[in-house]
């Protein structure tokens, strides 16, 4: 095996990491200033432009560098996440959110940080969402598959159980904390939840972005959209489906001294 080593640094690369599956690429991912890593596979029809790029097993896409073969396996870049405490609120029907066409007569709907037995936005509800600044600790998932426009500025959320879903209806645009133990992280699923997660959204007004850190240790992440228009992004996942075109800049000036949540960046050689 070639080697893989991982060495402290104050300001991180970027990194798409697959940690026990493989990655399958279907788009075009153009992260020149990222880290691209399986600990599996990388497979698939699409291509990959990178920092750089090293498989486990083996990496059989266009890649640019071409990608490094037989490396070590890698450990979680971001394992030194703390997991959120339950705040203990019961479940009650101000805490699950559950919107339908039926509910467009009420209008926009705004969401405050705190616990959420689940939270769901169907198919015909077409009215803006907003998430305000916090964090959300969700269980029985969340799911947007309404039409309009979702935003959240400064929100991380903790989905302790249940499926994340996003589709391709609305604008969906989510920035992660710029400050606190969840600076540059949107999502984090801890490894008791094994559910997928389909991350997608409409292309349309300047198109979606999820700008921060997507965190699925024991999960598939599966991107079909808003891979673009963020300033930074990290995708760790058990494996990662990338079936859309992905590029941002690595840009992590918005964070407190421009540190990325991930300690340590990784040397593929």
């Amino acid at each position: 095996h070639r080697d893989l080593h991982s060495f402290p640094t104050r300001r991180s690369s970027d990194l798409i990491y697959s940690l026990t599956g493989g990655i399958n690429v279907g788009g075009a991912i153009n992260v020149p200033n990222c880290n691209v890593i399986s600990n599996q596979n990388i497979n698939g029809g699409g291509s990959i432009t990178a920092a750089a790029i090293g498989a486990h097993g083996a990496s059989r896409v266009a890649a640019d560098p071409a990608a490094i073969d037989g490396t070590l396996l890698a450990s979680d870049p971001l394992s030194n996440l703390p997991a959120m405490v339950d705040p203990g609120t019961p479940c009650n029907a101000l805490n699950t959110i559950n919107y339908k066409a039926a509910q467009n007569k009420l209008g926009a709907k705004t969401l405050t940080p705190g616990k959420y037995c689940g939270i769901s936005f169907s198919n015909g509800y077409n009215q803006q969402v907003t998430f305000t600044p916090g964090n959300y600790y969700i269980t029985n998932g969340l799911s947007i598959q309404s039409s309009g426009n979702v935003t959240g500025n400064g929100v991380f959320f903790y989905v302790r159980s249940g499926a994340i879903s996003f589709s391709n209806q609305q604008r969906i645009r989510f920035t992660a904390p710029t400050a606190g133990n969840y600076a540059g992280v949107l999502f984090f699923q801890p490894t008791v939840n094994n559910s997928g997660a389909t991350i997608n959204g409409s292309t349309g007004n300047g198109g979606s972005r999820m700008q921060g850190a997507l965190y699925f240790p024991n999960a598939t992440l599966t991107m079909a959209g808003a891979g673009n228009n963020a300033a930074y992004m990290i995708l760790v996942a058990g494996t990662l489906n990338l079936n859309t075109n992905i590029s941002f800049a690595s840009n992590y000036s918005s964070l407190t001294n421009g540190y990325s949540p991930v300690r340590t960046s990784t040397l593929i050689q």
